[in-house]
C-alpha cells in the first residue's frame, strides 16, 4: 500500500517484478513502456500513466514516477504492471488531500474546521463565541438540574412535623409540655418504673446521682448510708452488704 499527495509532481512508487515462472526470482533489467505500466483512479477504468518514468533499483525492486495529473483524484489508485518474463503487479494506494498527507508524513497540522457547536451551526468567528456561550449556559443549568435534585433527595427525607413550630421535636429553644412529658415516659419506661406511681422523675434522679457519686457512710454492722450527692447529708438509700452471698440489699429511703 502507498499513499500519494494529491495533484503533486515527482512522487515515486515502488514496485517489485518476479519471474512469471517460479513467481520468486527477481528480475532486473527491464524496459517498462507505456503500456506495460497502468493506472486506475478511484476504481476508473486504467489508462496510462502519465509520467511513468522507471528507475530501477536493486533485487526487481523499481520506482516508477507519477504526477499531478496522476493524483489528481482523490481516493483509492491501482497501479497495474505487465511486462514480458515477469508475474503481473498490482499495487494499491490512496491520494489524500494535501493537508492530511503533510499532518501525516511531514511536519503541517491536520487542519478541523468546526462546523457545529452543540447541534448550532458555525459559519464565523463570532457564531462560534456565541454557540460556545449557549453551550457552557445549558451546561450550567444541567449542573444546577443534578445539585436541585440531589439536595432535594435528601431533604424530602426530613419529616413535615420536626420543622413544624412547637412541634415534639422543637426541644432546643422551647421545650414544650408534649415533648417533655414523651421524654419522661421513655426513660420511666426503659427502667421499669410505673409512671404516675411512687417515684417521680425527681426522686429517681436523686436516687441515681447518689448510688453514682454520694458518699457512703457506715451505719452500723454490714449497713451502709448513701448519702444525698448535693447536700452530703439526706440519706437516700441503704445498702446492706451480705457476708455469705456477693448480693446487696439496698433500701431506698427517700420518700
Amino acid at each position: 500500500m502507498f499513499f500519494l499527495r494529491q495533484s503533486t509532481v515527482s512522487q515515486l512508487v515502488v514496485v517489485k517484478l518476479v519471474d512469471s515462472i517460479d513467481g520468486v526470482t527477481p528480475e532486473t533489467g527491464k524496459t517498462l513502456g507505456n503500456t506495460s505500466k497502468r493506472i486506475s483512479k478511484n476504481g476508473a477504468a486504467f489508462g496510462n500513466i502519465s509520467d511513468g518514468t522507471v528507475a530501477e533499483l536493486e533485487d526487481g525492486l523499481y520506482t516508477i514516477q507519477l504526477n499531478a495529473t496522476d493524483s489528481a483524484t482523490l481516493g483509492s489508485v491501482t497501479l497495474h504492471i505487465e511486462t514480458i518474463g515477469c508475474m503481473n503487479y498490482d499495487e494499491k494506494g490512496y491520494v489524500l488531500p494535501a493537508n492530511v498527507y503533510d499532518s501525516l508524513f511531514s511536519t503541517d497540522k491536520l487542519q478541523a474546521d468546526i462546523q457545529e457547536v452543540a447541534g448550532m451551526v458555525v459559519s464565523s468567528v463570532d457564531d462560534f463565541k456565541a454557540n460556545v456561550g449557549t453551550l457552557a449556559t445549558q451546561l450550567s443549568l444541567d449542573a444546577v438540574g443534578v445539585l436541585c435534585t440531589a439536595i432535594n433527595a435528601k431533604t424530602s427525607l426530613i419529616p413535615a412535623s420536626p420543622a413544624a413550630v412547637g412541634s415534639q421535636m422543637d426541644l432546643v429553644d422551647s421545650p414544650n409540655a408534649t415533648a417533655l412529658a414523651g421524654i419522661a415516659s421513655a426513660i420511666f419506661s426503659s427502667v421499669g418504673v410505673t409512671q404516675g406511681g411512687t417515684y417521680s422523675f425527681a426522686k429517681l434522679l436523686k436516687v441515681m446521682g447518689a448510688w453514682a457519686g454520694g458518699r457512703w457512710r457506715l451505719k452500723s454492722g454490714s449497713t451502709y448510708e448513701v448519702l444525698d450527692v448535693e447536700d452530703d447529708t439526706t440519706v437516700i438509700m441503704e445498702v446492706t452488704i451480705s457476708t455469705s452471698t456477693p448480693y446487696r440489699i439496698v433500701g431506698v429511703m427517700l420518700v
